[in-house]
């Protein structure tokens, strides 16, 4: 687990820190403060692969088609929105510190990842355009000495050259960039859309006739008591779509198999966090928005479940939220003892402070008790 977060130049934050984390930490904060922010930057330091940072682009929208030749189209995706101000010159460093969740006490390790870009030309005087690129399937401009280097590191060992245009720009083939859109490296990562139906039938098929199947039928009868089991029944061309496509459930009494999004919104979210939570296992999970599709009434139930299977599955949860009864619910599971006080935080983020303010154990149930509005 991390204990504290600090992020330097990337995206909207010069220069952030997270502290004293537990194992389940709720963001709150207004509009446009950095929220889903720093669920990427977890999921940037946490998933040491060159397919995220492709992944974090594309999740915002920041892809554009290109111009198309015989081998197909072209698409643009543009790196610059990582750094700060979007400010080339500049340095991405995310350090995640895992010392203060060391049980004996002794010093452990950090994570930490660095981006920087550079000119090609300059890359080559300097000896490190022998850096690896990542084995996209069509990768364009690669080696042109007119272009930009993006430089990932998240260890000595572990670094990569990308090969950018003069603005920015990582070029992919269309088949390339349908791989790397829902990229699941290290941290499990959950936007407010949910997940694609790829990605569940993924990884329905791996928690199929194992324990944790049942833990995800338990989930679902938060909202329905009556689903006996969820399969997927899709084709291929279902599993191009997004949304809960090709997945149905079986509900006692109910003789046809009935389409989960039959059931509603909120069934196919609670799904995906069940199996995002034991995918996770003894990683991390992030979470976008955690209460989309979910009535107030429910929360304090999805707070226990993942709250339980947590700390069962030795997961670190980041979630965020703008309700007021998503944070509440989550104090009335702290106060009902289902989670450990020490392992609950919320995270206050405003703009322009350079430390979120904690609110961890009893004060989590103080806070809410008293109405006090935190976002």
């Amino acid at each position: 687990m991390y204990s504290s977060i600090c992020v330097r130049g990337f995206r909207c934050f010069e220069d952030f820190c997270l502290e004293g984390l537990g194992r389940v930490n709720l963001l709150v904060g207004l509009n446009n403060c950095g929220k889903t922010s720093v669920l990427e930057s977890i999921q940037l330091v946490s998933s040491p692969s060159p397919s995220v940072l492709t992944a974090l682009a594309i999740r915002r929208g920041e892809s554009q088609s290109r111009a198309e030749d015989g081998a197909g189209r072209w698409y643009a995706v543009d790196m610059t929105h990582l750094f700060a101000h979007r400010d080339l010159t500049g340095e991405v460093v995310v350090t995640a510190d895992h010392r203060a969740c060391v049980p004996t006490g002794e010093e452990g390790d950090s994570d930490e990842v660095r981006l920087c870009i550079r000119d090609a030309a300059s890359e080559k005087a300097d000896g490190h355009d022998q850096l690896p690129v990542p084995a996209y399937d069509d990768v364009g401009l690669q080696g042109d000495a007119e272009g930009l280097i993006l430089r990932a590191s998240w260890a000595a060992s572990n670094a990569f050259a990308v090969p950018l245009t003069a603005d920015g720009e990582l070029l992919l083939r269309s088949r390339s960039l349908r791989k790397v859109r829902d990229v699941q490296v290290g941290a499990q990562f959950i936007g407010t859309n949910g997940m694609t139906a790829a990605s569940v039938v993924a990884l329905l098929d791996e928690v199929v006739l194992t324990e944790n199947e049942e833990a995800v039928t338990r989930a679902l009868h938060i909202l329905e008591p009556r689903v006996e089991r969820v399969a997927s029944i899709a084709s291929e061309r279902d599993l191009s779509r997004g949304g809960p496509v090709g997945i149905f459930v079986k509900l006692r009494g109910v003789q046809e198999r009935v389409p989960i999004g039959s059931t509603g919104d909120g069934m196919w979210r609670v799904l995906c966090l069940a199996l995002a939570l034991a995918k996770a296992k003894g990683s991390i999970l992030l979470v976008d928005e955690i209460d989309t599709g979910l009535h107030y009434s429910v929360m304090e139930q999805m707070w226990r479940m993942v709250c339980e299977q947590a700390a069962e599955l030795s997961v670190q949860v980041f979630a965020t939220t703008h309700s007021r009864d998503c944070y509440e619910s989550l104090a009335a599971v702290v106060k009902a003892d289902v989670a450990p006080a020490e392992g609950v935080t919320i995270q206050r983020i405003e703009q322009h402070r350079k430390r979120a303010v904690t609110i961890s154990g009893d004060a989590i149930g103080v806070v809410a008790k008293r109405g006090l509005e935190i976002r």
